[in-house]
């Protein structure tokens, strides 16, 4: 097995500012492990069989479901993906006859109990998938289409709060966007950024507006072999967290 590190960021989530803070920060940290051993595990089995390098994270969204769905299924027996549901499609919202009901899917449902005695939780969780480049001849900033990919997973969980709230059994609710984050460097660069260049860049990670940020890295000493002609230096995989506000 491929020996790495995990560091997990939770200096800007404050788990007592909303209800079940602290289980979900426990749920991330649980689920976010047990992310990067299954990849870990499939790519040590993989170059056993192959002899060629493959990491599961590095591949699209869709592709990640396998791995999160394995995850999950090592937390608790109760989940569900694709779950579908509607909700209020304000084309104009002065006209009743521009409102029509939508309907979407949210990636993953599950009913989480962290100990016997504890609260059953439901954990309703939408993913992402983004690509962040480390090279010393790229900006720090992450690319548009990242912090649009990360806008669009807060308003996905934004508007799930919003429709799915009451609608479930258990004894709370939390709504929790997963973007996973790939650093990379092309093979004739150097790279120059870290996981903390790209959180220190993502827009609210310090601020506190209604959504708790948490991060979890992954990290090997040396830059990864992976099955494209990259160097990869980290896989940081953002939290974003809402539930009711205390």
């Amino acid at each position: 097995m491929t020996k790495y590190k995990l560091s997990l960021n939770d200096q800007y989530f404050q788990s007592d500012d909303i209800e079940h803070g602290r289980l979900a920060k426990k749920f991330f940290d649980e689920l976010t492990t047990l992310f990067f051993e299954k990849n870990n595990k499939y790519h040590q089995d993989f170059y056993t069989l192959t002899g060629e390098q493959e990491w599961p994270f590095l591949y699209n969204e869709q592709m990640q479901y396998s791995m999160l769905s394995a995850a999950i299924s090592q937390m608790t027996d109760m989940h569900l993906s694709e779950i579908p549901f509607s909700y209020l499609n304000h084309k104009n919202p002065d006209s009743l006859e521009d409102q029509s009901r939508t309907q979407r899917r949210i990636d993953f449902w599950c009913l989480h109990q962290a100990s016997k005695a504890g609260k059953a939780i439901n954990y309703f969780i939408e993913v992402k998938h983004s690509f962040y480049c480390t090279s010393e001849k790229s900006n720090p900033k992450p690319t548009q289409q990242l912090l649009k990919t990360n806008s669009v997973l807060k308003d996905q969980i934004l508007s799930a709060k919003k429709e799915l709230k009451n609608a479930w059994v258990g004894d709370g609710d939390v709504f929790m966007g997963i973007h996973i984050i790939p650093g990379y460097h092309p093979l004739n660069t150097s790279a120059t950024y870290t996981e903390n260049d790209l959180l220190n860049e993502m827009p609210d990670f310090h601020a506190n507006h209604g959504i708790q940020w948490i991060s979890k890295t992954f990290k090997i000493e040396e830059n990864f072999e992976s099955q494209w002609d990259k160097n990869y230096n980290f896989v940081t995989i953002i939290g974003l967290v809402i539930s009711k506000k205390r």
